[in-house]
């Protein structure tokens, strides 16, 4: 009850029109879409969608009494339809954490990461284009995966009993010549703050199994978070 309060509370945020207008609202509220996202990107999928429509009705509501106009309509409405969006994920967080529920286990006392994941250990970054994206969950008595195949959303418990060993591993890609452009000033490539490397590196995490390998990856602040929680667990 208390996360869809707060969720009613962030949609109402178009009110404070009342106190910024113009590019100030957009400065003002931003930051606190970002923050709204990632508060409920974890929790339940309705949040979601009372915080989407909340926004909605808001913006008309200020629309309507003459506080707001057309271009921050346009822009709470995109804001609106990207939290819909996001909310297909918290759908998965949900899904996973029903199944761990069937399965007599209590959700809170596991951690969530969403990344993408594999069978069979990564060699180089040109296999990162087949992994698929899973919610992972982590716990004391092993991980639960959600990840989709032919559309359907399965969900895999894999005992701490299983798990006969886990750790992060580092693959690397040749770097490719990058030539700068005027634009880059202005909106800066993330590959620029590698061109002094010869080599590009990042990191996979790998759980190994009596009969397979599963690997898991991310952003490498992402890969060491999950490591860290299984040593945590192990």
């Amino acid at each position: 009850m208390k996360l869809k309060i707060i969720a009613v509370l962030f949609g109402l945020t178009p009110f404070l029109q009342f106190f910024a207008r113009g590019w100030i609202y957009f400065l003002v509220t931003l930051p606190i879409y970002i923050v709204a996202y990632y508060f409920f990107k974890k929790k339940e999928h309705i949040n979601f969608v009372i915080y989407s429509g909340v926004l909605i009705v808001a913006q008309a509501v200020a629309y309507i009494i003459g506080i707001s106009f057309f271009l921050v309509f346009a822009y709470v409405l995109m804001v609106a339809f990207l939290m819909f969006i996001a909310s297909k994920d918290s759908l998965r967080y949900n899904d996973l954490k029903n199944f761990l529920k069937e399965n007599k286990m209590n959700p809170e006392n596991y951690i969530f990461e969403m990344c993408f994941y594999g069978q069979g250990e990564i060699g180089n970054l040109e296999e990162v284009r087949n992994l698929q994206s899973v919610i992972l969950a982590m716990g004391k008595n092993g991980i639960a995966i959600n990840m989709q195949i032919d559309k359907k959303q399965i969900n895999r418990f894999i005992s701490k009993k299983e798990i006969v060993d886990f750790g992060v591993f580092k693959f690397e890609k040749d770097q490719e010549f990058y030539y700068a452009r005027i634009r880059d000033m202005f909106w800066p490539q993330r590959k620029i703050i590698n061109l002094h490397k010869p080599k590009l590196e990042t990191y996979g995490f790998a759980v190994r199994l009596d009969d397979e390998t599963l690997s898991f990856y991310e952003e490498a602040n992402i890969i060491f978070k999950i490591s860290d929680t299984m040593e945590k667990y192990r």
